[in-house]
């Protein structure tokens, strides 16, 4: 049974202060995330953290810092990826990933440029939203799964509170 994940206001005039919204340019995409409110964000971090820190353990041999405080793989050629990828998804079941994606993308937005110049957000809310925006780009995917953790679990990931581009105290109301 799918949980339900709160959904905020992404306008920044009903905005909570203390909810970061952070903008980012992920392939030839724009995407907004909106934080979390704790305990939602508590919930998904369980999930988070239940599914990455396991597979941490077994990818170690295949990372390495990169020079932020943060991971990431050694290579990202294709035939050097074969291992990591298979290593992730013979531990982690479909239906946990999915699941998870569905939850960091949940507070996300992708910008829309309409032809007249007019620009709207549409939330990834549903998996038609997801398929519709994503196609079969799983690289994309994954790298917008992967800011939606930094903004919303920064100060748990790296211990220093901060999203680039938005900091709890400082929120970015970008649009």
């Amino acid at each position: 049974m799918p949980r339900k994940v709160e959904t905020i206001a992404t306008d920044p005039k009903n905005a909570d202060p203390s909810i970061a919204m952070v903008d980012r340019e992920i392939g030839h995409r724009k995407f907004k995330v909106t934080q979390y409110h704790v305990i939602t964000g508590l919930a998904v971090m369980a999930r988070v953290t239940n599914l990455v820190m396991p597979l941490l353990g077994k990818l170690s041999p295949y990372l390495e810092k990169d020079g932020e405080g943060g991971l990431r793989l050694k290579s990202t050629e294709p035939a050097d990826l074969a291992v990591p990828l298979a290593t992730i998804f013979s531990s982690v079941g479909d239906d946990k990933l999915v699941g998870l994606v569905r939850d960091l993308l949940r507070q996300t937005q992708v910008f829309i440029y309409a032809p007249d110049g007019t620009v709207s957000l549409r939330p990834l809310d549903t998996d038609a939203a997801i398929n519709r925006t994503f196609g079969g780009d799983l690289k994309t995917i994954l790298a917008v799964c992967a800011f939606s953790i930094q903004v919303n679990f920064a100060d748990f990931f790296r211990g220093t509170g901060e999203a680039k581009g938005a900091t709890p105290e400082t929120p970015s109301h970008s649009s």
